[in-house]
């Protein structure tokens, strides 16, 4: 703590007051530990305190650990009072609780009410920009001027076939909408390379980006520089943190830092929320390396849902991984991929990674709630230079049900659709004859001609049709082109 640290007795009666957890990363040891501005209380307890005004700089993706107080699980924080700290954006922060501790009695920052109307546009051209933006007539010229505050129901319109630019990370604090009025493909939310371009806060529970195209953003890692913001741990176009739902929108040309540690979702890093009806391509792995899911990393119930995943390529320079770690598209620890589509990617290393650990094309499932459900992976290919220990979609822990695997490659001559391993299961999946399923049962064999012409729908009378376990949610749902 910048102002306090107990480890054990108790500490009471007595003021914290304008302290500050400066913007760079070794502030409080590592950025990724616990720390606060004020009292960090890591056991025993503090009382009859007044902690107040203290500051956190940090403009990475900490604040879940970084607040005025934060109180581990053995510790108890009783009759204090905790107001106005704030963050790097000004936002009230002033409690960081862990499961198990305790905080009773305490007094915290009332925000104050704030009315604006709750319908905004934006358009880069505009010629006569004025507040609240309630019109396209008064349009905003820049994103954030039409967020500018941020309250619960607020829409925001970006203008068909607009560029919106951003210069730092659009954070969502409330329960905002921004939509995009045209074409999904062209109307654009567009970073400089340098930040996590959207972060939903856990506030935001009911925040949604719609209809647009978000890229070039950074998914950077830890040893990144000061003016990189919410990229420490992951997300290099998006952050979900407990909060926020994508819909219709198409992620694409992010990349990791050079020589930083990117951990993992050039895409998107989902601790919860929602990602439904998008398209993820052309992501680009340069020099450094982003174990753990290089497009997409799901934890915390995160869901994928009716989504492509296409074209990422991992660049001749690149490589994803240091020695026991593991290269994968997607990493899941605690969620689920519903209704997609994995196909078209082409991972290259040209660094040697045997003494890396086990990899997964596609896919690997790692959590005992991971899963893959009613999704199609096809045509992608990973080129190790070495045999190594891979698969196109590997289950350590979790479960795979109703997906089809094939025309997968590792090192061109190898086609390797799925493994095994751990307690990971398989049900009623559908790989090439000689794919041996473990732990699992009903899975059967691709037939020949599998798909329609230009599509990757079922031809009509396949046996794969209607084959698959039908899921509580599937009554009334639509597979990935809308079809019931």
């Amino acid at each position: 703590g910048m102002g306090a640290y107990v480890a054990g007795g108790v500490f009471e009666a007595s003021l914290v007051a304008w302290n500050t957890a400066p913007p760079f990363k070794y502030a409080f040891g590592n950025a990724t530990d616990y720390g606060a501005s004020g009292v960090r209380v890591e056991s025993g307890t503090m009382r009859n305190c007044t902690v107040v005004s203290n500051h956190v700089e940090f403009t990475m993706p900490v604040h879940q650990f970084y607040a005025a107080v934060h109180v581990d699980k053995n510790g108890t924080v009783e009759d204090c009072v905790i107001a106005d700290n704030t963050d790097a954006f000004g936002f009230p922060n002033d409690l960081v609780q862990v499961s198990g501790a305790k905080v009773t009695g305490c007094t915290f920052t009332v925000e104050p009410t704030v009315s604006r109307p709750l319908v905004a546009y934006v358009n880069p051209a505009g010629a006569n920009p004025v507040w609240p933006y309630g019109s396209p007539e008064t349009a905003a010229t820049n994103l954030f001027e039409a967020l500018n505050p941020q309250v619960d129901g607020l829409v925001v319109h970006l203008a068909a076939n607009s560029t919106n630019l951003v210069t730092s990370t659009v954070a969502l604090r409330r329960n905002v909408t921004i939509v995009g009025d045209g074409p999904r493909e062209t109307t654009v939310v567009k970073g400089n390379r340098k930040f996590c371009l959207v972060y939903f806060y856990p506030s935001a529970t009911e925040a949604m980006i719609a209809n647009v195209t978000l890229r070039d953003g950074l998914c950077a890692g830890d040893d990144m520089h000061t003016d990189v913001s919410y990229t420490l741990n992951g997300g290099g176009l998006v952050r979900f943190d407990r909060a926020g739902t994508v819909s219709n929108c198409v992620l694409t040309a992010a990349q990791n830092g050079t020589g930083n540690r990117g951990y993992a979702g050039l895409g998107a890093y989902m601790d919860g929320g929602l990602l439904t009806h998008s398209l993820l391509h052309s992501f680009n792995l340069v020099s450094g390396d982003c174990p753990y899911g290089l497009v997409l990393r799901l934890r915390g119930g995160a869901l994928v849902s009716h989504t492509v995943i296409s074209n990422a390529v991992a660049s001749s320079t690149g490589y994803l991984l240091h020695t026991g770690q593991t290269a994968t598209l997607v990493w899941v620890e605690d969620g689920e991929i519903r209704n997609s589509l994995i196909v078209g990617n082409a991972l290259t290393f040209n660094k040697d990674v045997a003494s890396c650990g086990q990899h997964a094309l596609a896919a690997w499932l790692k959590g005992a709630n991971a899963r893959l459900v009613n999704t199609t992976v096809v045509g992608n290919s990973m080129d190790m230079g070495i045999a190594g220990d891979s698969a196109g979609v590997r289950v350590e822990k979790g479960s795979v049900v109703n997906c089809l695997l094939t025309g997968n490659f590792v090192n061109s001559e190898l086609e390797s659709n799925a493994a095994g391993g751990g307690k990971g299961t398989w049900y009623n999946n559908a790989a090439p004859e000689y794919v041996t399923f473990v732990n699992g049962a009903g899975n059967i064999p691709v037939p020949e001609k599998l798909f329609r012409s230009g599509c990757y729908r079922l031809k009509g009378g396949s046996p794969l049709v209607n084959a698959g376990f039908k899921e509580p949610w599937i009554d009334d749902a639509t597979d990935f082109y809308g079809f019931p």
